[in-house]
């Protein structure tokens, strides 16, 4: 689990300072976001996925595979061994 801190959400912001739709319903939040929802997820624990898929979200859709693969290679070993069982078994290239 993760602790979602104001630097992390201000280190994972767009360039123009704001999140993307797909960073806030990584969250759990609609768009247009509710008022104050960084003091709503601020101290709250995400999990690792949903981590990810925030820092992920913030880029543009052609640079996603590119952002997925710098992530990738911060995980540790053990987590990286669980992306690949989720990827071989959710998706039909990996059989």
């Amino acid at each position: 689990m993760f602790t979602v801190t104001k630097q992390w959400l201000d280190s994972h912001s767009t360039d123009r300072g704001g999140h993307t739709s797909s960073q806030l319903q990584s969250l759990g939040f609609g768009w247009p976001p509710p008022p104050r929802w960084k003091r709503q997820v601020i101290g709250e624990q995400i999990t690792e996925p949903a981590r990810l898929a925030f820092e992920s979200g913030k880029v543009k859709k052609k640079n996603k595979l590119a952002a997925c693969i710098k992530l990738a290679k911060q995980l540790s070993p053990a987590d990286l061994e669980k992306l690949r069982e989720f990827i071989n078994t959710n998706t039909t290239e990996g059989k």
